[in-house]
C-alpha cells in the first residue's frame, strides 16, 4: 500500500501518470496544480482517499475510472465539470455529492458503478448524458433536478431495481433506451401538472412510459387524478379530497 504526496510547486500532472499504480492508496494534491490529463488515476483499485487541487476546476476523461477502492465520492465546490468516464466502472462506489458549481457532465461518467446507490445531482444540469448511470443496480431512486431538459439514450439502462423517479417539468425529450430494462420502475413525480406534461418518449423506454404518473399540486386537488406534494421535504401523495391528509411514502 503506498500513500503519495505531492510538493508544492507541481502545477501540471499528464496523461495517465498514475495509471494501473494498483497499490497506491492515497494521494495529495498541492493547490499549486492547475491541471490533471486523462486517466491520471485509472485502474488505481486501491485508491480510497483523494484531496483534488483547489487549482483545478475539472475532471478529465477517466481519471478515476475503475477505481474500485473508492466507495463515497463528494465533488469539491470548485470543480465546474466532470468528463466522460470520469468514475466509471468504480464498482464499489455506493455514494455520489455533486456540488451545484458543475454545469456539464460527460457521458458514462457514473457508467457500471454497480453498487451505486445515492447520488445528489447539480442544479444547474441541462441534461442528463448518454450512459450516465448504466447498470446501476443499487439504484432505487433519483431526483432529477429542475433545469434539465433531456434524458439522453441509454441513461439509466439496466438499473434494474430503480423503483421512482422525481422529474421536473422542464423535461420534455427522454431519448431511446434510457430506461430499458428498468423494469421495477413503477412511479414519476411530476413537478409540473397533467397539462404541462408534453414528453417525447423515444423507443425501449416501456417501463418509463408505462409508470404511474403523479402530479404535484401544492394544494389539495378536488378533481380525480393522481397528485403529490412534499412534506417536509418528503413526497407525499393525495388521497381524495374529504378522505384526510396524505401518506407519506416511505422512501
Amino acid at each position: 500500500i503506498i500513500e503519495v504526496s505531492l510538493p508544492y510547486g507541481l502545477t501540471n500532472i499528464g496523461n495517465e501518470a498514475f495509471l494501473f499504480c494498483k497499490k497506491l492508496a492515497s494521494i495529495t494534491l498541492p493547490n499549486s496544480v492547475t491541471y490533471m490529463g486523462k486517466s491520471v488515476f485509472s485502474g488505481c483499485e486501491s485508491l480510497t482517499d483523494i484531496s483534488v487541487s483547489t487549482g483545478v476546476n475539472y475532471i478529465s476523461d477517466s481519471t478515476f475510472h475503475g477505481c474500485n477502492g473508492l466507495t463515497t465520492v463528494v465533488i469539491p465546490d470548485h470543480i465546474t465539470k466532470i468528463e466522460k468516464s470520469a468514475f466509471a466502472f468504480c464498482q464499489n462506489l455506493t455514494t455520489v455529492i455533486i456540488p451545484d458549481s458543475v454545469t456539464k457532465i460527460g457521458d458514462s461518467v457514473f457508467s457500471a458503478c454497480d453498487n451505486l446507490a445515492n447520488i445528489s445531482l447539480p442544479k444547474h444540469m441541462e441534461e442528463i448524458p448518454d450512459w450516465f448511470l448504466y447498470n446501476s443496480e443499487k439504484l432505487i431512486q433519483i431526483t432529477i433536478p429542475e433545469g434539465v431538459t433531456e434524458i439522453e439514450n441509454f441513461a439509466f439502462l439496466d438499473c434494474i431495481n430503480l423503483e421512482r423517479i422525481i422529474l421536473p417539468k422542464s423535461i420534455s425529450n427522454v431519448r431511446a433506451y434510457a430506461f430499458d430494462r428498468c423494469e421495477n420502475l413503477k412511479e414519476i413525480y411530476f413537478t409540473g401538472t397533467a397539462k404541462e406534461w408534453n414528453m417525447q418518449i423515444g423507443p425501449s423506454n416501456d417501463s418509463f412510459a408505462n409508470a404511474t404518473r403523479y402530479y404535484y399540486s401544492e394544494s389539495q386537488p378536488f378533481d380525480a387524478g393522481n397528485y403529490w406534494r412534499y412534506v417536509d421535504g418528503v413526497p407525499q401523495i393525495w388521497k381524495p379530497a374529504g378522505s384526510g391528509n396524505g401518506d407519506i411514502i416511505d422512501w
